[in-house]
């Protein structure tokens, strides 16, 4: 119980595995003799071992949320530019399908949303090559050409852009904004799809099945 050595530190503290001294945190370690009995202590500040780590780890944590932030923004320019190619895909479509075979979208780019759109573009070149056998006369067999053309040529890449934006999806945190534009996409995708189903049951059946329509809704 006695010091063998003066120190600037009271004993007793260092009796503690941790301590605050000097406005410092210290830590001891503790070790006993028994012939002689003596008590050995050894005592050090933490702060010339713990601020090393101390800056390695504030500096990961700055480079892990830049990395989360520029994830976060590049899927949401990403998923942006996707919407709005399939939005003018699908304003298209419905022009399409109100009787104007001449619109075509703009098919920049070599992702799968520019293969959709020059398959798109491919599709309505068809369907007036198409529409003019039939008109014609020619057989109807043009119209299974077509909607083999129609299967491969615009249901593939919608199956590719779905399975984007669905990894597109896992990658978004719960209240990203992103999410909102990301649904969106895929609801569009849906719409398609169903437009794209429909005509190739009619064009492979060969014939349509009139069914009541309110005209007024």
């Amino acid at each position: 119980g006695t010091a063998l050595l003066p120190t600037p530190i009271e004993p007793t503290l260092m009796r503690e595995p941790s301590f605050d001294w000097n406005g410092e945190g210290w830590i001891s370690e503790r070790a006993w003799s028994t012939e002689p009995s003596i008590e050995i202590v050894a005592s050090a500040p933490l702060a010339p071992f713990s601020e090393p780590f101390r800056d390695t780890a504030f500096l990961g944590s700055t480079i892990l949320l830049m990395t989360t932030l520029t994830g976060i923004l590049i899927a949401w320019v990403l998923t942006r530019r996707m919407t709005a190619s399939l939005e003018r895909v699908e304003a298209a479509a419905s022009a399409v399908a109100s009787g104007d075979l001449g619109r075509t979208v703009p098919d920049e780019g070599d992702d799968e949303v520019g293969r959709l759109a020059r398959s798109f573009n491919r599709m309505t070149v068809s369907l007036r090559a198409t529409l003019a056998q039939v008109t014609e006369g020619q057989s109807l067999s043009a119209v299974n050409e077509f909607a083999a053309a129609l299967a491969h040529e615009v249901r593939n890449p919608l199956t590719s852009i779905k399975i984007d934006l669905q990894q597109v999806e896992e990658s978004l945190s719960p209240d990203s904004e992103a999410r909102r534009i990301q649904a969106q996409a895929l609801d569009d995708l849906q719409r398609l799809n169903r437009a794209v189903q429909g005509a190739l049951e009619t064009a492979r059946s060969g014939s349509i099945h009139p069914q009541p329509a309110d005209f007024s809704e």
